[in-house]
């Protein structure tokens, strides 16, 4: 896995025992080398990716942190774009 591109901002969220810092944006991630053919391991890549919504990413995701929504679109979102 590489990421092949990314548009990130960083945004804070108030809490009541602080400030954190977290970041808001999209992520694109390619498969590289010999996985690229293994048909197996790209299908358990997109059952991950899949399952990312539903148990959230890093910490904090029961204080609305760690969101993680799959957009299969996005690429070609950007190619229209160009």
């Amino acid at each position: 896995m590489a990421v092949s591109r990314f548009d990130l901002r960083s945004e804070p969220m108030h809490f009541p025992d602080g400030l954190q810092i977290g970041c808001v944006g999209k992520v694109q991630y390619i498969v590289v080398g010999a996985a690229t053919s293994d048909d197996d391991a790209v299908a358990v890549l997109n059952c991950l990716a899949d399952y990312a919504f539903f148990c959230g990413t890093r910490r904090k995701t029961t204080q609305g942190m760690g969101q993680t929504l799959r957009l299969a679109g996005w690429m070609a979102l950007i190619t229209r774009m160009r």
